[in-house]
C-alpha cells in the first residue's frame, strides 16, 4: 500500500507539472498574443492623431519646411552634416509640436498615461545640379540622439508606433528624403494587459489550485485508509493469535482424553471426536484468516478430484448436524451424472459454508434452501438459492468487500467479522471461476458459481 501511494504521489506530481507547464505555455501564448493586440490598438490610433487631423498635418509640414532649408543651406556650403544634426535635434518646433501630441495622447488615449519620442534615422541630400544624393543620416538603428520632439529622453521600454518615409521633390528635381520612427511609452502597459487577460488568469490559477487540492486530498484519503486497514489487519490478526493459545489447549485436552478411549463409552468417544474434529476445522478457518484474508489476496490451493454428487452430499448432511437453532430444509439437485471436479476441498468447502451459514443468519426460523449443480462443457456451475430476506439493489454491490456486514437501519442484527462472502470470492478467483449475485428484497438471494471443472 505505501509503495501504491508513493508511485500514485510521483505520478500525481508529474501529472501536475505537466499541466503547470500546459498552462504556463498557454497563459503565455494569450499574454503575447494580447500584448500585440494592445499594440496594435496603439498603432491604429497612434495613426489616426498624426494624419487624420489638419492641424496637426500643418504643424508636421514646418517640419518638412526646415528639411528643405537645411537641405538648401547644405549645398550652399553653409552648414555641415554635424550642424544639420544639431538644427535638427534642437528645432524650435518641438516647443510646440510636443504639447500639441501630448494633448492629443491624452484625449485619444483616455485612462492610460502615454510618452513618446520622433527620431529621425536617415536624411538623404539631393545635388540641384547632378541630382547625386548625399547622406546626412543613416540609422540602421534609432537612436535617442536624433530626437526631434516627444516627451521621452530614452527608448527603453518603448515599442515603435511607426515609421514615415518622406520623398520630398521640387520643379521634377529631388531635394531629400527622410526616414522617421515614432515610438510610445504607456505606463504601467504590462498591468493594463494583465487585468485585460484577469479571466484567463483566474481560470488557470483556480484549475492548477483545484487540482492540487483533490491531489492532497486523495494522498490524505489513501494515507487515512491505509491507517485504518494496517489498524483492521492489526486487530484481527492478534484476535486469531489469541484464539492460537486456547484452541491448542483445547486440542490437546481432547488427545488426553482420547487415549483413555478403551474407558470411555461410545456416546462420549463420538462426542470427542466431533469436538476434535470442530477444533482442527477452526484452527484451520484461523490459520486461513490469518496467512490469506488478512494478509494478501493470493491464495495457495492443493487441488484434488473430487466426484461432485457424493462431496455434495457429504456437505449438505455435515452442515445440517452444525444446524440445531432453526429449520433448515436443503434441496439438492444435479442435471447429469455424478461428475468429477477439480478443486481445493478444504477451502471449497469453507466457501460453500459460507454461503449456506449466511442463509441461515439471515433467514427466518424456517430456511429452504435449493442447491443446483450443472455441466456446461467444461464450465461446472452451482447455484444456491434461499428464501430470506434479500439484498437491496444499491448494497449487492459491497457484499464481496472485505468486513461489510449487511445491516438494518444501521444496527447489525447478526454477528459476524463481514469476511464470510469475500472470502469465497476469493476462492472462487483462485480457482479460476466467478461467481454472481441476484436477489430483491423480500425475495431471497441467488449466488451461481462458475468453475472450470478441470
Amino acid at each position: 500500500m505505501k509503495q501504491k501511494i508513493t508511485i500514485l504521489t510521483i505520478i500525481s506530481l508529474l501529472a501536475i507539472g505537466t499541466l503547470s507547464v500546459i498552462e504556463y505555455y498557454l497563459v503565455k501564448t494569450s499574454y503575447d498574443y494580447k500584448v500585440q493586440e494592445f499594440r496594435k490598438d496603439i498603432q491604429r490610433k497612434t495613426g489616426q492623431i498624426t494624419a487624420d487631423y489638419s492641424y496637426t498635418d500643418s504643424l508636421f509640414s514646418q517640419i518638412d519646411t526646415l528639411y528643405g532649408d537645411l537641405r538648401r543651406r547644405y549645398n550652399r556650403k553653409e552648414i555641415g552634416k554635424e550642424k544639420i544634426l544639431e538644427l535638427i535635434h534642437n528645432n524650435e518646433l518641438q516647443k510646440v509640436l510636443t504639447p500639441h501630441l501630448k494633448k492629443e495622447f491624452a484625449n485619444t488615449f483616455e485612462g492610460l498615461s502615454i510618452d513618446f519620442v520622433f527620431t529621425i534615422d536617415q536624411f538623404v541630400v539631393f545635388s540641384p545640379e547632378n541630382q547625386i544624393g548625399d547622406t546626412i543620416l543613416n540609422n540602421k538603428k534609432s537612436d535617442i540622439k536624433n530626437k526631434i520632439l516627444g516627451t521621452l529622453n530614452t527608448l527603453d521600454n518603448t515599442f515603435k508606433a511607426r515609421t514615415n518615409t518622406g520623398k520630398v521633390t521640387g520643379n521634377g528635381l529631388k531635394d531629400y528624403f527622410t526616414l522617421h520612427s515614432l515610438f510610445i511609452s504607456v505606463r504601467n502597459w504590462e498591468i493594463i494587459v494583465l487585468r485585460q487577460m484577469s479571466l484567463i488568469l483566474i481560470a488557470a490559477i483556480s484549475s492548477i489550485l483545484t487540482v492540487i487540492f483533490i491531489f492532497i486530498y486523495t494522498i490524505r484519503s489513501l494515507i487515512k485508509q491505509k491507517k485504518l486497514t494496517d489498524i483492521q489487519t492489526d486487530f484481527i490478526n492478534n484476535i486469531t493469535h489469541e484464539f492460537k493459545t486456547p484452541l491448542a489447549t483445547l486440542g490437546l485436552a481432547t488427545a488426553t482424553l482420547k487415549q483413555q478411549s478403551k474407558e470411555i463409552s461410545p456416546l462420549f468417544k463420538n462426542t470427542l471426536n466431533t469436538i476434535d474434529r470442530q477444533n482442527n476445522r477452526l484452527q484451520k478457518l484461523l490459520d486461513q484468516i490469518m496467512e490469506n484474508s488478512l494478509v494478501g489476496e493470493s491464495i495457495e490451493l492443493c487441488r484434488e478430484e473430487v466426484m461432485d454428487k457424493q462431496y455434495f452430499n457429504n456437505l449438505i448432511s455435515d452442515f445440517k448436524l452444525s444446524v440445531k437453532e432453526k429449520d433448515v430444509n436443503i434441496k439438492f439437485h444435479q442435471n447429469r451424472q455424478p461428475t468429477s471436479i477439480y478443486i481445493d476441498r478444504f477451502h471449497f468447502t469453507t466457501a460453500l459454508l459460507n454461503i449456506l451459514e449466511n442463509a441461515v443468519k439471515y433467514g427466518s426460523d424456517t430456511i429452504d434452501i435449493y442447491i443446483e449443480t450443472a455441466l456446461n462443457n467444461q464450465d461446472y456451475t452451482i447455484t444456491i438459492k434461499d428464501n430470506g430476506p434479500g439484498i437491496s439493489k444499491n448494497k449487492q454491490h459491497l457484499v464481496f468487500d472485505k468486513f461489510y456486514r449487511a445491516s438494518e437501519r444501521n444496527i447489525h442484527n447478526v454477528k459476524g467479522l463481514g469476511l464470510g462472502l469475500y472470502y469465497t470470492k476469493l476462492i472462487v478467483e483462485a480457482h479460476n471461476g466467478a461467481i454472481d449475485l441476484e436477489s430483491e428484497e423480500n425475495n431471497g438471494v441467488m449466488l451461481k458459481i462458475i468453475i472450470p471443472r478441470q
